[in-house]
């Protein structure tokens, strides 16, 4: 695998895929390095691991975790194939590895991920400046996951140390901040997570992605200090960038997460108009993520991971997943029941309007154009973008008439 090095040529049609997912076009970016994963299949080494390496970071930037673990399994086993002399192509997919298990939250599974990469980094003639980055944002994760704080500040402080001394990407420092706020958060020291948030600046020049991870914090830290006015400016441009985004597919794993998180803040504070369409918005977004599940399963064999460690990720995942979006619509159908008959009313009588697909509020279920009510679960829509709208299916309509009886 290391035998052969990327051509020039190649390095720069991939430089100018980075250029589309800096711009914010992830859509974009992925097309290009699947072309240019398919071009060099079977007849480049150097450029195919290059560009799957590419497709693995552009999958992990826009939390597409799943998709990046599959392929970096995909390279660790022909490293470990291959053996030493792959071992930097072993790091990064290790790396890789631990950081989609650590964003997927598999914390048994990345403990001993944790341990195979840290065996290899130990044994590297050099440092691996990223990989090393890379592992101490994981080990933290982990540590903070599995509530030893004190751990988590100990990788915290050597990954600030390796930025700190090194010129690194923009990204991880901006990972090193957003990782020391929500240690902050978590351990309950608000202040001080807000500091380590103002450092980041006003967010003129950072990528939308970020600023909505950014936006999303900030609101629970200003919730927690009692700042509402603060809390629902954040929130107001958070959603504005879940608007400008929603076309773009590939961040629909980060709008499902950030989004939520999102409406349950608008809805402790009162904006419940704004809460409902940011729950929309997360809707369309998890329909589309289920189309991605689909295409990375049926994509398995052909990667050569159609195995058991594979398939245990991926199944773990699905499940944690559709438990989720039950959890979501449920909180949607109590938001919109606490608003009162009138509302209900309305919404039961409404029909979706052309070219949407309507996602039943009360149960796992949604009407695309065809009319049928189909689980949540199996529906895999075709799309590229999706706009929904909640409403009621005609059996939890009938329930809900009953709890709503029209007066008269």
């Amino acid at each position: 695998m290391s035998a052969q090095a990327p051509t020039d040529d190649f390095r720069e049609r991939v430089l100018e895929g980075r250029r589309m997912a800096e711009s914010g076009d992830f859509q974009a970016a992925e097309g290009h390095f699947r072309m240019l994963l398919d071009e060099t299949r079977g007849r480049h080494a150097g450029n195919h691991v290059l560009a799957m390496q590419s497709l693995i970071t552009l999958f992990g930037r826009s939390g597409r975790y799943l998709e990046a673990h599959v392929l970096a399994q995909g390279i660790a086993r022909r490293a470990r194939e291959i053996g030493q002399e792959a071992d930097v192509e072993l790091s990064f997919a290790l790396g890789a590895i631990c950081g989609a298990l650590s964003q997927l939250e598999l914390f048994e599974a990345l403990g001993a991920a944790l341990a195979d990469l840290r065996a290899v980094l130990d044994r590297a003639p050099t440092s691996r400046l990223q990989t090393e980055l890379m592992y101490h944002a994981a080990a933290g994760t982990h540590a903070r996951g599995c509530g030893d704080f004190e751990r988590a500040r100990t990788h915290q402080s050597a990954y600030r140390r390796l930025v700190e001394d090194a010129d690194v990407e923009d990204v991880f420092r901006w990972s090193l901040l957003m990782g020391q706020a929500q240690l902050a958060f978590h351990e309950g020291d608000h202040a001080r997570a807000r500091r380590h948030l103002a450092e980041l600046g006003d967010g003129d020049t950072t990528p939308m992605f970020h600023r909505l991870k950014e936006l999303s914090l900030s609101v629970g830290i200003f919730a927690k200090l009692g700042q509402t006015n603060e809390a629902r400016a954040a929130a107001h441009e958070a959603v504005t960038i879940l608007e400008s985004v929603r076309e773009q597919s590939g961040l629909a794993s980060g709008r499902i997460h950030e989004g939520s998180l999102l409406a349950g803040s608008l809805e402790q504070l009162g904006e419940l108009e704004l809460a409902t369409r940011v729950y929309d918005l997360v809707a369309a977004a998890v329909l589309i993520r289920l189309r991605q599940v689909d295409e990375c399963t049926r994509a398995l064999p052909e990667l050569g991971l159609d195995d058991d460690e594979s398939a245990a990720v991926l199944a773990h995942f699905r499940q944690r997943f559709l438990v989720e979006q039950r959890q979501l619509l449920r909180r949607v159908a109590n938001l919109l029941t606490s608003r009162g008959d009138d509302y209900v009313q309305a919404l039961l009588a409404r029909s979706a309007p052309a070219g949407m697909v309507a996602i039943c509020a009360w149960c796992e279920s949604v009407r695309p154009s065809d009319g049928r009510w189909l689980p949540i679960g199996h529906y895999i829509p075709r799309e590229g973008s999706l706009d929904l709208t909640h409403t009621a299916c005609p059996r939890c309509a009938a329930r809900v008439h009953a709890a709503w009886p029209v007066a008269g």
